[in-house]
């Protein structure tokens, strides 16, 4: 009698246990969907940080390529400035003229000799002032080759010895290419001058040679060109420096 009592429970029983299983099986997928979420949103975090992040890195390395930008813009500007201005100061500056341009050379060679800046200056500027000058001297002399020495004629002098001229020149060849015992005229020579006391200064070059030196307060100039055969002749003009 008590066995045929709980046969009707055991169906119910059965479909209890289903239930709960699937109560149980619907939890767990809850569960999981769940923490599926809650990593959907924590990765979602993450990456709205790492925008922020990256955002505030472009907004400052915007602010610093303004700020590059500015000061490349000022920097141009104040270069445009610069030239601008030395536009206007070459444009006033006075142009050479070419009569000027041919002066610069002895004017150059002249302070290479060791001319004083300012008495040159001077000397330029009492050009059209009358000269207090001495009669010229003439006089001839020798020139010295390789084949021959110091001797007799080979030098001069001027103004009672202050300045004393001599010179080197090429051995002269005769048709045959033989040396002769005379320089000759048509090379370079080189005329030397010096000075009491034994200072001296050379000068070369293809005749006629025009030279100029200055002794205390007085301006010697010499001019040298060819004369007889194995002579040159020397004119000397001596003047007051004004």
């Amino acid at each position: 009698m008590a066995l045929g009592r709980l046969e009707p429970d055991r169906p119910r029983r059965s479909t209890l246990g289903r239930l709960f299983r699937l109560l149980l099986a619907v939890a767990a997928m809850g569960g999981i969907g769940l923490f599926a979420f809650q990593l959907g949103i924590e990765d979602e975090r993450s990456r709205q940080g790492r925008l922020a992040d990256e955002t505030a890195r472009l907004a400052e390395a915007n602010r610093q390529l303004a700020e590059t930008g500015q000061a490349m813009r000022s920097q141009l500007q104040a270069a445009q400035t610069r030239l601008r201005d030395l536009e206007a100061a070459v444009g006033a500056t006075p142009r050479i003229s070419a009569a000027a341009k041919d002066l610069m050379p002895a004017i150059e060679k002249k302070l290479a000799e060791g001319a004083d800046p300012k008495r040159l200056a001077e000397a330029l500027a009492a050009i059209d002032k009358p000269r207090d000058c001495e009669a010229p001297e003439s006089k001839r002399f020798l020139v010295k080759t390789a084949l021959t020495g110091d001797g007799p004629n080979t030098s001069v002098g001027f103004s009672n010895g202050i300045v004393t001229v001599s010179g080197q020149g090429a051995t002269a060849k005769n048709a045959e290419g033989r040396p002769e015992a005379w320089f000759e005229p048509n090379e370079p020579v080189t005329i030397r001058f010096t000075q009491i006391g034994g200072k001296s200064v050379e000068t070369a070059g293809k005749l006629p040679i025009h030279h100029t030196l200055n002794l205390g307060q007085s301006e010697h100039r010499f001019s040298v060109m060819a004369s007889a055969r194995g002579f040159v002749q020397v004119t000397s003009e001596r003047c007051k420096i004004p």
